[in-house]
């Protein structure tokens, strides 16, 4: 029975991009013209929050910032893995990124992959690992 309890846990888990509920929309146009779209995300299976905030500055940019919120971050026993997908039209063929680069840098070359602001193209982004899932 414990085993089944912990497989019933792993597997909410596992699923809780499917099991949320939007909780409140906010949009602000601020001093400067730029608008900011906060979404606020219940995650019942993990008991935490997830808050994502769009910015689009006036000259066209866009930032975004979210953050996970468990109620009780101490009760975890894992960070789960936490990610956002985002769809942009075929027209956008450039990219420009701050983080680990200029190649892919899973786990086992990491430190080969420096900290620093890059530019590529987005069909150059693609790695044929056997998980297709673990890159953009």
């Amino acid at each position: 029975m414990y085993k089944d309890i912990i497989t019933i846990l792993f597997l909410s888990r596992k699923k809780a991009n499917t099991n949320y509920t939007l909780i409140s929309i906010d949009v602000v146009k601020d001093e400067n013209r730029n608008w900011q779209l906060t979404y606020l995300y219940d995650h019942p299976n993990l008991n935490a929050k997830n808050r994502i905030v769009y910015t689009i500055l006036k000259d066209g940019r866009l930032e975004v910032n979210a953050k996970f919120l468990p109620e009780a971050p101490d009760k975890l026993n894992y960070m789960p893995r936490y990610g956002i997908t985002m769809v942009l039209d075929s027209d956008y063929q450039k990219l420009r990124y701050y983080g680990r680069g200029p190649f892919e840098n899973y786990s086992d070359r990491n430190t080969a992959a420096h900290v620093g602001l890059y530019e590529s193209e987005v069909s150059d982004m693609y790695v044929p690992y056997i998980r297709p899932q673990e890159n953009g």
